[in-house]
C-alpha cells in the first residue's frame, strides 16, 4: 500500500526581526504590530513613546490556526495581523475533530506534531 501524501505540511515560519532581518523574532508587540529581537525589545521598552507597549514572548504562541493560502500553522495573532488578515484560515481544532471523524491518522499525527 502507497504512503498517503499529508494534506498539510504544517511549515512553522520563524519570524525575522523587523529592524534586524538576520535576527529571528523572539517577541513580539501587539500595539507596533510587529515582530522585533531582545536588542530591539529592550530599546522599544526603554522609549517614552513606546514605554507601555504590550510585547509578548513568540515561542509563547500556540499555534491554533491553519492559514490554507501559506499552508502553515499560525497563532491567532499571525492569523489575524497583516500578514494573514486576508488568507483563508481554519481552526486547527476543527481540523483535528475532522481528522478524527473521519479516521485520517496520518494526518492527526502530523497536525499535533505541528502544533506542539
Amino acid at each position: 500500500m502507497a504512503a498517503k501524501t499529508p494534506i498539510f505540511s504544517f511549515q512553522v515560519a520563524i519570524e525575522k526581526c523587523e529592524l534586524y532581518q538576520e535576527e529571528d523574532a523572539q517577541f513580539y508587540c501587539n500595539d507596533f504590530q510587529g515582530d522585533m529581537c531582545s536588542g530591539c525589545k529592550t530599546a522599544h521598552l526603554g522609549s517614552n513613546v513606546s514605554r507601555s507597549h504590550n510585547v509578548v514572548s513568540n515561542k509563547l504562541e500556540i499555534m491554533r490556526m491553519y492559514c490554507t493560502s501559506c499552508d502553515e500553522a499560525v497563532c491567532v495573532k499571525c492569523a489575524t495581523d497583516m500578514k494573514h488578515e486576508k488568507h483563508n484560515s481554519r481552526c486547527i481544532l476543527k481540523i483535528f475533530v475532522s481528522l478524527m471523524l473521519y479516521k485520517d491518522f496520518t494526518q492527526l499525527v502530523v497536525l499535533v506534531e505541528m502544533t506542539l
